[in-house]
């Protein structure tokens, strides 16, 4: 039975070789340490317009921070730190100013109805909060929660333009202040839970072997944490290349045999 030749053999062998170890380069797992895009999660949201009336933007708030405190309750996977618990006080704490608002402006009905603008420069009363920028994506609860809490604070924020002529709010017996300074406070936490994650995040990416700070999960939709470097790359090349030799040696065995056949007959 004639068989291909020995050199052919080799040179076909070589080539499903390289190409075996360009496959395995190839299909080797994205590194974790760089954050892959939102994970099919929409990007935030413009901020909604503010009501027309005082109740109207306070129910709104109510709303947003009803959002935000279902979010905080749900975001349990991942090292925070004190800060979850801390946003959800604050959280907490300024629902309570509001409905205490909403009581007020039932009693003063006057207050209800909003003046037109332009508002005097509000230079003290918090503004809304940005999120710190890292290299993992935060879990879709955690940032439902930061982006309800600015939603809110925004219902509560006069505009300051010179040009503005639109409805502004009045200070609701002083509760204005005091809502908006503990959203902002709840949406400061939450930025602040969100770079000490990242932090535990990259130090335990330094120190795989430490005990201290788990391996950290941004929420039920979170990126993957695990990373595969080079000490773990060599045997998903070497298991590449191999199968590659597996599938061409039997395919030229089986070539082989066939041709042989043909020939005898």
């Amino acid at each position: 039975m004639k068989t291909i030749f020995p050199q052919k053999l080799l040179s076909i062998v070589l080539r499903f070789c390289v190409f075996g170890l360009v496959a395995g380069l190839v299909l080797l797992p994205v590194r974790a340490d760089v954050a892959p895009p939102f994970s099919g999660r929409k990007p935030p949201q413009p901020l909604p317009q503010p009501a027309p009336t005082a109740q109207a933007r306070l129910e709104a708030a109510k709303t947003f921070l009803e959002t935000a405190q279902t979010g905080l309750n749900k975001t349990t996977n991942g090292d925070y730190g004190e800060f979850i618990d801390q946003a959800k006080e604050d959280v907490g704490n300024a629902l309570t100013k509001i409905r205490a608002a909403l009581a007020y402006v039932k009693e003063h009905p006057e207050e209800n109805k909003l003046k037109n603008g332009p508002s005097p420069a509000e230079d003290g009363l918090p503004k809304p909060v940005a999120l710190p920028s890292t290299n993992r994506v935060p879990g879709v609860n955690i940032l439902t929660a930061a982006n309800a809490l600015n939603a809110a604070l925004n219902q509560l924020i006069n505009n300051p333009a010179t040009d503005y002529k639109g409805p502004i709010l009045g200070d609701l017996g002083g509760s204005r202040a005091k809502i908006m300074t503990d959203i902002a406070g709840a949406a400061t936490k939450v930025s602040s839970a969100i770079q000490h994650a990242a932090e535990v995040e990259a130090k335990r990416r330094q120190n795989p072997n430490s005990k201290t700070g788990g391996t950290l999960q941004f929420g039920q939709e979170s990126a993957p944490t695990s990373a595969i470097g080079p000490e773990k790359a060599w045997p998903n090349i070497f298991a590449s290349t191999a199968l590659s030799l597996a599938f061409s040696l039997g395919g030229l065995h089986y070539f082989d045999r066939r041709r042989s056949s043909t020939r005898s007959q």
